[in-house]
């Protein structure tokens, strides 16, 4: 018994010493070593857990590795079968045979890894329980966007059976913000519910064509809109000329609305009783359509109020060697985007000499002193033609001169333009005499005229400014970039009635009133704002000259005006009358904006004493050239709210050239005490304005 059991020892001591070896038979540095399970399990016990941890991590890690790598081939596999072309509709030989390679090549889960991992948009079939058939589909038709011709047929046949139409009663109010803004706001629903509108103007309502739920959500999306809208009705508080009624008024001002609409996102209609209605989704789109309103009934002479454009005096240039060369005609003339807003639906025509058989140059380049025969205006104690020092003595008639008034001067250079008739052929055409005629019968015409009037700043000619010296800015050479804000004292304007007043105006200041304010920011390379001049108008005086050298008209402007001061502004000379800037323009300079390179914010109303509306607001990219003792200012403008580019040429006495660099206040502090010099720059700058076409 004891022979056996240490038999049996010996035989499990020999088995258990074979599953442990070391191998030498080969001079190796690695030595093999084999454990028993009891072994491995105390060995593991010796690893630390964090370390176990981490080779299990490793061991997942890379099987996760390579289950992406096969995933993104098994991905491009799938996606290679993609049809190619440009074409988005199939047909349905090519549609059948990519989805026989799909069924055939990729199993169920295979097509579900590749919805789930590309198609991220909602649908109504499951991906998870689709049937084989369908999640082809689904991948050819919505996800690669490749129907066949079959399928497109069966979805328009029914959407056609499914789509329903329906009619909307609406006003032409609404239908002017659906259709308005180039008709965004109507591309947004249709796009947005997938439903098609039909605007039907002439039988007041619109039709929306689409699915029963995708109209109710079209329908809801309007009504959102139209909620903010907001209605006023207004009468003319200024009361009309003698012989004029409401319906004369709205003849004349119908052709403007439609631009004063578009311009200022406002409907305006007039009710039957003898009000205009504004119709907008905001105050201050309602507010700037009553302030262009105003301005047009204002240039349409049908009150008592004078047009803010008007001369005081128009006189016709006689001055000429040859006393049978004065004769003129009317020549047509329309720049439909140099023109304000308000001029732009009327034709016009200018005063021209009459050339004969000359084709270019200056039409005379007289010796005699400068002379002018009265147009209109009144107060004129004589009736023949008048000289240079009769003019000069007209423009400083309206002022109160003292030791502190300040009187700028300007020439500017264009065309003085008449009205022309109304012409079912051509009205842009249709000059208002076909005839050539005289200076008395000019006159007689002018007198009885009761169409507009008005002066637009021409384009010069090309070498206008070629023998000039050009001023150079220290900052940007000869150039020069300014915002000018202009407004006007809303007296001088049509004024409206409505059932709500604005009374939201705090009258704070103490100061006297002003006719026109006027404030000018220089703009700089990174787009800040420099305010360089503020200043108030009191009084102005206005001639209009009608062909200066035979070929370019020139309106002179005096205005007098008082100085605003401020530590941020351009120093202003001691001799100048000046104040200290009020309040309540400070309040609006500092609420002033640069929003875009043509875009500018700033407000449209406040209170200097009296009421002050925004009149425009002009960007201007100017340059300066010196002749005599004057400066010529070549001007870019982009006027805002007019909706108008143009370039205009004016000429200024000034009275310090070193001034013009670096002071916006380079002009005398009487700009009639340089008559002489500036009369004579008019002429030389005139006598250069023609337009060669070789």
């Amino acid at each position: 018994m004891g022979s056996s059991t240490s038999l049996t020892r010996s035989c499990l001591f020999q088995l258990s010493t074979r599953r442990m070896t070391i191998n030498m038979s080969r001079q190796s540095t690695y030595r093999i070593i084999s454990f028993t399970k009891q072994q491995q399990q105390q060995q593991q016990q010796q690893i630390p857990i964090q370390r176990r941890r981490c080779i299990r991590s490793f061991n997942t890690s890379c099987s996760l590795k390579q289950q992406q790598h096969e995933d993104h081939d098994l991905l491009e596999s799938i996606a290679s079968h993609r049809p190619k072309g440009r074409n988005r509709v199939i047909n349905d030989k090519l549609y059948e045979a990519v989805s026989s390679t799909l069924n055939q090549s990729y199993t169920v889960p295979q097509l579900r890894l590749y919805l789930k991992t590309y198609y991220k948009h909602k649908t109504t079939i499951n991906i998870n329980k689709a049937k084989k058939n369908d999640l082809i589909d689904l991948i050819i038709n919505n996800f690669w966007g490749f129907p066949s011709r079959t399928m497109v047929l069966e979805a328009e046949r029914k959407r056609k059976q499914d789509t329903v139409q329906t009619h909307f009663k609406t006003n032409k109010s609404e239908l002017f913000f659906i259709i308005g803004d180039e008709g965004s706001m109507l591309r947004d629903i249709e796009q947005v519910n997938d439903v098609q509108i039909t605007i039907m103007v002439d039988q007041g309502q619109y039709m929306i064509e689409g699915l029963p739920k995708n109209i109710a959500r079209a329908q809801q999306a309007i009504r959102e809109e139209f909620k903010q809208l907001i209605q006023e009705d207004c009468k003319l508080k200024s009361p009309l000329k003698e012989g004029l009624v409401f319906n004369d008024v709205v003849a004349k001002v119908m052709p403007i609305i439609p631009n004063i609409s578009k311009q200022s996102k406002t409907f305006i209609s007039v009710n039957k009783d003898d009000k205009f209605t504004f119709a907008a989704l905001s105050k201050q789109s309602m507010d700037q359509a009553k302030l262009l309103l105003a301005q047009a009934l204002s240039e349409l002479n049908i009150s008592d109020k004078k047009s803010l454009g008007a001369a005081d005096y128009t006189f016709l240039n006689m001055t000429s060697d040859n006393n049978n060369n004065n004769e003129f005609e009317f020549m047509p003339l329309h720049d439909s985007q140099g023109m304000p807003l308000t001029t732009k639906p009327f034709g016009w025509s200018r005063i021209s000499h009459v050339q004969g058989n000359q084709t270019e140059g200056p039409l005379y380049s007289s010796t005699k002193p400068l002379s002018f025969f009265n147009l209109i205006g009144d107060n004129i104690e004589s009736e023949k033609n008048l000289s240079e020092s009769n003019i000069k003595e007209l423009l400083q008639k309206p002022f109160n001169f003292d030791n502190d008034t300040n009187i700028h001067l300007e020439a500017r250079f264009g065309a003085l333009l008449y009205e022309n008739p109304k012409s079912k052929k051509s009205p842009i055409l249709t000059t208002p005499k076909t005839n050539v005629f005289g200076a008395d019968s000019l006159k007689e015409y002018t007198q009885q005229f009761k169409h507009q009037r008005f002066f637009f700043g021409l384009q010069p000619p090309a070498n206008i400014t070629a023998p000039l010296i050009p001023v150079m800015n220290d900052q940007n050479g000869i150039h020069r970039r300014s915002v000018v804000l202009d407004y006007v004292n809303r007296n001088a304007l049509i004024e409206f009635q409505s059932e709500h007043e604005n009374s939201s105006f705090d009258d704070t200041d103490n100061t006297k009133s002003f006719n026109r304010i006027r404030v000018e920011f220089l703009v700089q390379e990174d787009g800040s704002l420099v305010l360089e001049k503020a200043e108030g108008e009191n009084n102005r005086s206005v001639i209009d000259l009608i062909s200066v050298a035979g070929h370019v008209d020139i309106r002179l402007l005096a205005k007098q005006f008082t100085a605003f001061k401020t530590e941020d502004m351009i120093k202003i000379p001691d001799n100048y009358s000046q104040m200290i800037l009020p309040n309540s323009l400070k309040s609006v300079i500092d609420q002033c904006e640069l929003t875009g390179y043509s875009d500018f914010y700033c407000p449209q109303s406040f209170i200097l004493e009296s009421p002050m509306d925004l009149l425009e607001v002009s960007f201007k990219d100017e340059a300066h050239y010196l002749t005599e003792q004057n400066v010529v200012t070549l001007s870019d403008i982009d006027a805002q709210y007019s909706q108008a580019r143009r370039t205009e040429l004016m000429v200024t006495p000034i009275e310090n050239e070193d001034e013009i660099t670096s002071n916006g206040y380079y002009q005398p502090k009487n700009g009639l005490d340089k008559w002489n010099s500036f009369i004579e720059s008019i002429q030389h700058v005139s006598k250069r304005w023609y337009y060669s076409f070789k």
